[in-house]
């Protein structure tokens, strides 16, 4: 998804090829905003939810990811492009899924490769990975040689089908969409559209509504000095939660007890362990209530734990209630069946 402005020194090789797909009305080059590192305000702040996806183009090396999950709402990645993995597709998805951050992986497919074997590789490059933003085929390639075409796209989703599960959403853009498909419908799909300039995006008219709308490939964000892709999700927070693949809430059960952070602060964390990203710290006297015992870990809510170390935390213990007269008369009784007559 990655549009660049200048021609690689080898444009033959499968990762440093381009999509020349007609995303936008004008694509801005970097300016002094960028250069310095700073976050563009971008006009079209009325959603709630932002993601961004991320491929080979951002080297991990150059990401502060603890910086970059705390502005994003969940991140896609590129997995696959034709049937050659991304090369930095596991390094992202770690450093991501570490920080708790929901994930989803896409497929730039191509003209010139097996549908079924670009199927394949895809489903090979995500096995055993847990992607709660799902996968995502990408229908953008217009360029001579790598074209695609709706026989190509027909055979790919249904393979992908086949091989792997249904895609979740298709990314493309209203032009891409009619020069590769001629109209095809693909509404049983989310689409994921392209648009850049605009204060809505146009789509494809097969379609009514987007559910991802990528209204930049120019915006930058703490935790990594170049430009980034982003898109809105259609929906709240809470909507956004419900999208998401896989994810199972625990019953609402009530706690065992509660603890009092004793400290000056207490870090909760993904995982019932130090080397897990740390989510948020609490000051002294939160009162937290703790559901599981792991180890000497508490759970304190979904995907939240803290240290029970007696240093950090005390219990709290329930009040002493006096039993009344009535029933310390019961239990006497209950007591001492000898004493009961006819």
């Amino acid at each position: 998804m990655k549009q660049l402005g200048w021609i690689p020194a080898n444009p033959d090789t499968p990762e440093m090829r381009q999509s020349i797909m007609d995303r936008s009305k004008f694509k801005p080059k970097k300016n002094l905003l960028t250069l310095a590192g700073l976050t563009r305000t971008t006009p079209l702040n009325i959603y709630d939810v932002r993601v961004v996806d991320i491929s080979y183009w951002q080297n991990p090396a150059d990401i502060d990811y603890d910086l970059l999950c705390s502005q994003v709402d969940g991140f896609i990645l590129r997995a696959v492009y034709s049937v050659w993995k991304d090369t930095f597709f596991d390094a992202h998805f770690n450093n991501i899924i570490a920080r708790g951050k929901p994930i989803g992986a896409y497929h730039y497919i191509v003209g010139n490769q097996s549908p079924l074997l670009q199927a394949q590789a895809f489903r090979d490059a995500i096995e055993g990975k847990e992607l709660q933003l799902g996968t995502h085929i990408d229908v953008e390639d217009t360029r001579p040689g790598t074209a695609l075409n709706r026989q190509i796209v027909d055979s790919y989703a249904e393979n992908l089908s086949i091989v792997h599960g249904k895609a979740k959403t298709i990314y493309t853009g209203h032009y891409a969409w009619q020069v590769i498909m001629n109209g095809a419908d693909y509404t049983d799909y989310d689409l994921w559209v392209a648009n850049y300039g605009v204060t809505q995006p146009a789509i494809p008219p097969q379609w009514t509504s987007w559910k991802l709308w990528q209204y930049t490939s120019s915006e930058v964000l703490p935790g990594y000095a170049d430009r980034l892709d982003v898109s809105y999700f259609d929906g709240s927070k809470t909507a956004f939660r419900d999208w998401l693949d896989g994810v199972v809430e625990p019953p609402n059960t009530d706690p065992l007890y509660e603890v009092e952070v004793i400290c000056t602060g207490l870090n909760i964390r993904k995982c019932p362990s130090t080397d897990c990203v740390v989510l948020y710290a609490v000051p002294r006297g939160t009162i937290l209530p703790v559901y599981e015992e792991a180890g000497l870990w508490l759970r304190v809510g979904t995907d939240k734990y803290c240290s029970g170390n007696s240093a950090y935390v005390k219990r709290i213990e329930p009040p002493v209630v006096e039993p009344t007269d009535k029933e310390k008369l019961d239990r006497l009784w209950a007591a001492h069946p000898e004493l009961h007559y006819e």
